[in-house]
């Protein structure tokens, strides 16, 4: 199995409701798809709009330009894109 295909598999697909679901239970619901993308289509309520490019250190709980969601490492993130 190749790198890609073993992190696929760890990767949680979830139907929008599940998402829902998760952020009313304290998820993190990350809008990652281009400004673009989310100026044509609907948005996503309460969840915060991060560009992939810097989302790895956006969610660092110890860097320090971290957002303040970011308080440890076992935040559940929920990332939509495209």
């Amino acid at each position: 199995m190749g790198m890609l295909a073993r992190a696929e598999a760890e990767l949680d697909r979830l139907t929008p409701g599940q998402a829902f679901a998760e952020q009313q239970a304290g998820a993190i619901l990350v809008d990652v798809r281009t400004a673009r993308q989310r100026a044509e289509s609907a948005g996503l309520p309460g969840a915060l709009a991060i560009d992939l490019t810097i989302l790895p250190w956006r969610v660092d709980p110890t860097f320090s330009y971290r957002i303040p969601e970011a308080t440890a490492w076992d935040v559940r993130w929920i990332l939509v894109c495209r």
